[in-house]
Parts: structure tokens; C-alpha cells; sequence
């Protein structure tokens, strides 16, 4: 039996899909995403369906058979009866047989479920006509209280004689639904039944109740669709989630490269600062190269690359002043290169400017830690030598007499005469120390030169 048909049930379920992928769609839309995913989740649900219906009708179908197993040996039971009965004549010919009747009432009476039983014949015209026939109707009731049958349309074309019912002229049993499947009036059975001669003389039609139908169809659909609801629910939720895990993840890979390219500029930023830095460095160490070039030009004398005489005295004072705010000593050493008038007439005046830088070189080699050097004028030099005692000033200055002497020289051997003075506690000018110095230097000249002289106690001289 072909009992398929678009139920309310498999209405509700494809409205509610499609309400609810429009619901998904304008949602999209109003997000700004579009319709990305929809034609998949449509996809998803469409299967879904498909299933529901093709899994519904297959439990209809097996639901079905069970019900038609269940029901399909009244009729044939209720056929042999009436074989027994001899009553087949009476059937061929639609004649009065209260046995037939009789046993119909009985067989209503046993089995409530059903709504008649129906005795049928075919004339020679092809006709099907009601032979005999009880309803289980109100009236039928009434009638079996009073024990009188009732008789159903006798003679009347009986419903679907051209239909199910022409199976059995054949010899067969038949099953089929009174009605359409989603407005059944009944389900029928009829059974052949047989002459003596074996020929088939009519047939035995029972009427069971639609309710049968009804709750065995419909409970075994709505199992199913509940199921296929359930799923859909789920993958529709299931399709939402996606899209918006899908979205969270879109959203996360746009932060994640706004951050990777905020990290770019940040670094090209630094880089562009470091190279700031390096050129601000760059500019700053040849900043202080040129001051210290300009301080260098300014304090150094450029032949002989000792302090110039302008840096000397600013030494000198700094010098004093310590010497009077802590008592220490302070000792100062004047030389003068001697015959460097007649070097310079001798050889000429770049073996004098040489002789002048060799005389640079050993001072700056000779000057003790804390000590200064420079040239004080032409051929003089002096040498500043804070904290120095009288004993350790001579004791400076015969080391500087020593290695001018031992320098070696293009033109001639040279040698230096030089004069020391000392301060100790009691406050001194610095000209006074250095016209002490001068004449601590002339003294040696006087007597020799090349020699040491210490401006002290009565000019003592050191040879």
C-alpha cells in the first residue's frame, strides 16, 4: 500500500527551515558578512529533510506491515465462515441470508475495532454490488440491541469495486485505505470467496476504524520527524556557531596581522630611531672632535703640540690656588734650549722647529702624573708640577736635562739649561714663581749651561 503524503508535520518542519535559514540569512546580511556559509547550511538542512521524509515513510511503511500482519487474518477467517455456511449462493445471488448476517453481527461484536463487515458480488455487467452488510454506527447499535441487522446500500455499487477489489475476482486478498492517507475513512480487507466449484463468488470486505491508521501513521511519522527536528535544530545551530566561530576566527587573523603589521612600523619605527641615535652620535662624536680640535688649537701650540703659553699660566693659577687652599707644595721648571740662536743660523730654521718638537716629545715623556707642560715662549718650555717638593722638582728636571741631552737630533746634539722654583705654604704670585724660575735658569746658563739650578736658599745649584 502507498501510503506516502506531505503531512502537517513535514510542513511544519520545511517552514520552520526555511524561517529559520531566512532568520540566519537576513542576520548575515545585517552583520555585514553576506550570505558566506548559507548555501552550505542550506545544504546541511535540505539533507536533513530528506532524510526525515525518506526515514518517516520507511517507519510508516514498516509501521504498516505490522498493522497489516496484525489485521490480516479476520477477513479470511470470516470468508471460511461463510464458505461453511453454504452461503455463497446467497451472496451470488444478493438475496436475504440472515445467517450472513448473523455472522457479521458476530463478528463486530467480538472485535470492537471495527466499523462493518460487508458481504460484495459482482455481476455479469462487471458491476460490484453490497450483497449484505452491518456498520457499527449508532444505528447498527441500536439494531444489535434489538437483534435485528441492518442492512448497508443493498444493491449499491460498493466503493472501489473498480480499484482494490478487482484483485480479489482474481483469487487474491486485498488491503488498501478507505480515503486519502491524510483523511482516511478506514482501512479494508477483503478475502475472495469461493464456490463449491472453487470459482470466486463474491468477496468479504471489513471495515476497520481510521483510528488505527491514524495513530499507528502518525505515531510512527511524528517519532521520525521529532528526531529530523531535533537535528535540524542542531545543525542549524550547529551552522550558526560555525559562522560565527568562523567570524571570531576572521576577526582574530585581521587583529593578529593588524598586530604583526603595527609590530612592522614599530620596528621600521625603531630602526628609523636607532638610525636617528647613530646619526645623532655620529654628530655628537664629531661635535666634540671639532670642540676638542678647537680646544686643542686653543690651549696647545701647534709646533711642539705641548699646552700653549695662555693654557700654561691658566694651569699655573689653578694650580696656586690649590696650593693655597691646602698648604702643598707646587714646584715649577723653566728651560731654555741653549745656543739655539746659533742652531737656527747654522742650520737653518726647520732644524730649530725640529729641535723644538723633539724638546716637546721628551717633555710630554717626562712629565710626571698631575704634572702640565708647555711652552712658555720661543726656545723656553716650562713644566708645572703640583705637590712637588724642592728635592722632587730637581729631581724632575735633571731626568728632562738627561733625555734632551741623549735626543738625538738631524743637525747637532742638544742640551738645556733650566731653573726650579718651589712654593710651599706661604703664598706666592705666579710671576713671582716663574721670575724665581727664570733666574734659577739664567744661573745655570752662567755657569755652564746644560745644567740644573733651583732658585732656593742663596740660588743652590745642582750640577
Amino acid at each position: 500500500m502507498n501510503s506516502f503524503a506531505l503531512s502537517p508535520l513535514h510542513l511544519v518542519l520545511v517552514i520552520g527551515a526555511v524561517l529559520a535559514l531566512g532568520a540566519i540569512g537576513v542576520r548575515g546580511v545585517r552583520k555585514g558578512r553576506g550570505l558566506k556559509g548559507l548555501p552550505v547550511l542550506v545544504a546541511m538542512v535540505t539533507l536533513v529533510l530528506g532524510l526525515g521524509v525518506m526515514l518517516s515513510e520507511a517507519a510508516v511503511a514498516r509501521e504498516t506491515t505490522r498493522l497489516q500482519a496484525y489485521l490480516s487474518g479476520y477477513a479470511p477467517f470470516i470468508a471460511r465462515q461463510a464458505e461453511a455456511l453454504k452461503l455463497q449462493s446467497a451472496i451470488r445471488q444478493g438475496q436475504e441470508a440472515p445467517a450472513l448476517d448473523a455472522l457479521t453481527r458476530r463478528s463486530i461484536s467480538a472485535h470492537p475495532f471495527m466499523d462493518g463487515i460487508f458481504a460484495v458480488r459482482r455481476r455479469p455487467d462487471g458491476a460490484v454490488l453490497i450483497a449484505s452488510g452491518l456498520t457499527a454506527s449508532n444505528t447498527a447499535a441500536t439494531a444489535w440491541s434489538q437483534g435485528q441487522p441492518v442492512w448497508e446500500k443493498r444493491g449499491n455499487n460498493y466503493p472501489g469495486a473498480t480499484g482494490p477489489l478487482k484483485a480479489v475476482w482474481e483469487g487474491k486478498a486485498v488491503w488498501y485505505l478507505l480515503g486519502s492517507p491524510l483523511a482516511p475513512r478506514g482501512i479494508a480487507m477483503a478475502e475472495p470467496i469461493r464456490g463449491d466449484d472453487s470459482k470466486v463468488v463474491g468477496a468479504m470486505v471489513l471495515h476497520f476504524n481510521a483510528r488505527l491508521w491514524t495513530e499507528t501513521v502518525d505515531g510512527a511519522r511524528s517519532g521520525v520527524l521529532a528526531m529530523a527536528g531535533i537535528m535540524l535544530c542542531l545543525v542549524l545551530l550547529g551552522g550558526v556557531m560555525v559562522v560565527e566561530l568562523a567570524e571570531s576566527l576572521a576577526l582574530v587573523r585581521v587583529g593578529r596581522a593588524e598586530l604583526v603589521l603595527q609590530a612592522e612600523r614599530i620596528r621600521e619605527q625603531m630602526d628609523i630611531i636607532a638610525e636617528k641615535n647613530q646619526q645623532m652620535a655620529a654628530q655628537q662624536d664629531a661635535l666634540a672632535q671639532a670642540n676638542a680640535r678647537l680646544h686643542a688649537l686653543a690651549t696647545m701650540d701647534g709646533l711642539t703640540n705641548v699646552m700653549n703659553h695662555r693654557a700654561l699660566m691658566d694651569t699655573l693659577n689653578e694650580a696656586l690656588d690649590k696650593n693655597h687652599s691646602f698648604g702643598s707644595p707646587c714646584s715649577v721648571v723653566l728651560m731654555d734650549v741653549d745656543n739655539f740662536k746659533q742652531l737656527n743660523d747654522q742650520y737653518g730654521h726647520p732644524a730649530g722647529d725640529e729641535v723644538l718638537r723633539i724638546i716637546g716629545t721628551v717633555l710630554r715623556q717626562s712629565c710626571p702624573p698631575g704634572a702640565s707642560v708647555g711652552r712658555y715662549g720661543g726656545e723656553e718650555f716650562m713644566m708645572i708640577l703640583p705637590g712637588a717638593s724642592e728635592s722632587a722638582g730637581v729631581a724632575v728636571a735633571e731626568e728632562i736635562r738627561r733625555r734632551i741631552a741623549m735626543a738625538k737630533t738631524s743637525s747637532r746634539p742638544v742640551t738645556a739649561s733650566i731653573g726650579v722654583s718651589t712654593v710651599y705654604s706661604m703664598s706666592k704670585s705666579a710671576q713671582t714663581l716663574i721670575d724665581e724660575a727664570d733666574r734659577a735658569m739664567y744661573h745655570s746658563k752662567r755657569s755652564g749651561k746644560n745644567r740644573v739650578t733651583h732658585y732656593g736658599h742663596g740660588l743652590l745649584e745642582t750640577a
